[in-house]
């Protein structure tokens, strides 16, 4: 039985300045552009009858709300890991300039993919064309799948199994307040399957 963490452990938020000469259409528009050159984000979970967790991409269109501040306040919430898009996004503006903030669950972006998303963000804000993606972890788990018991697959697991078998692989998070202090194990929320 898996278990999957709705805590904002693995949440990846993050804010950049637009400037002035923006507006929440143009903003729309090209957050529709970043989608549609890297569907992959479109990502939602679900879990089939034998309990195995399946990705999908379901595409929507992607629209951002505006909100006037004063200053930017932003509070990373915990997803709904299944059944749902595992991003968000606002637009702010704080006087006269535009700020952009952004939430993508790890499952989707690491920090090599941000860089992608925010310089294909600027490039589609200029009028620029992206390029799309050629493959996505979809199509890596399926390239994995069919080589998982090929000779050069086992070749590797066994060169892999001699030189790291036996560690520990345990990569839990630890405690890191003490006694009556609230622990990160003590607020998460975790989804049981």
């Amino acid at each position: 039985i898996s278990s999957l963490s709705s805590g904002d452990a693995y949440n990846l938020a993050n804010t950049v300045n637009l400037g002035k000469e923006v507006s929440l259409e143009k903003v729309n528009q090209a957050l529709n552009k970043v989608f549609g050159a890297h569907p992959y984000l479109f990502t939602i979970l679900t879990i089939d009858d034998s309990v195995n967790i399946l990705k999908h991409i379901e595409k929507e269109e992607v629209k951002v709300e505006l909100e006037e501040v004063d200053e930017v306040v932003i509070n990373s919430l915990p997803y709904e890991l299944l059944n749902n898009h595992l991003y968000r996004f606002k637009l702010f503006k704080v006087k006269d300039e535009y700020v952009f903030y952004f939430d993508f669950h790890h499952i989707l972006c690491d920090g090599s993919s941000i860089k992608i998303f925010i310089d294909d963000l600027f490039a589609s804000l200029e009028g620029k064309e992206l390029e799309k993606e050629k493959s996505n972890a979809n199509d890596y788990s399926l390239l994995e799948e069919k080589n998982l018991n090929s000779k050069e697959y086992l070749k590797s697991k066994d060169y892999y199994d001699k030189l790291v078998g036996g560690l520990e692989t345990d990569s839990s998070l630890v405690d890191d307040k003490k006694d009556d202090e609230i622990s990160y194990h003590s607020i998460k929320q975790t989804l049981t399957i």
